[in-house]
């Protein structure tokens, strides 16, 4: 019966501890909104502005030539190089790893997370992804495919990757 209680207090100061960081970010998280909004309107002043004077330096300029919409840059996934990352994985771990396993233990290298708290989303796990399609194209890493039991939809999910060790260089 002990045991079972002091599980339970276990248990529930870890949740504490989460709710309390969820709300700790949650207020973060609505501070910087609210900063991003004043931005934007202070953005949407000074457009209306500029807009006012170059009127009145050039009555007959069309405003349609201005653009408006803007492709946003790409979103980075990674602080560090993905190629830097995926070596230093494989420079730690010698053994076959999954294409999960090498994703995770990058974004904790780039985080300086432990793995086991860290959670990859599909574009790290494309990006990384790629750089294994490219260094097996080189010969740098080997893939030991699994036996599929079915189709062969996620080849890369279920393929094992290595460091080749370069015999005689």
């Amino acid at each position: 019966m002990e045991i079972f209680i002091m599980a339970e207090s276990l248990l529930v100061s870890q949740l504490v501890k989460q709710i309390e960081s969820a709300y700790k970010e949650k207020m973060l998280t609505s501070r910087q909104l609210a900063e991003l909004q004043h931005k934007s309107k202070t953005q949407d002043d000074q457009i209306k502005t500029f807009e006012k004077t170059l009127g009145y330096i050039a009555p007959d300029f069309d405003f349609r030539t201005i653009r408006k919409v803007f492709n946003p840059p790409n979103r980075r996934y990674f602080k560090m190089s993905v190629q830097a990352l995926v070596a230093q994985v494989f420079q730690k771990k010698e053994y076959w790893l999954t294409l999960s396993d090498i994703t995770l233990t990058a974004i904790s290298i780039d985080d300086d997370v432990p793995a086991n708290q860290v959670r990859a989303s599909r574009e790290q796990k494309a990006a990384v992804a790629n750089v294994l399609r490219r260094l097996y194209k080189k010969g740098i890493i080997k893939k030991k495919e699994q036996d599929y039991l079915g189709s062969k939809t996620k080849i890369l999910e279920k393929s094992l990757w290595q460091l080749d060790t370069f015999k005689g260089r």
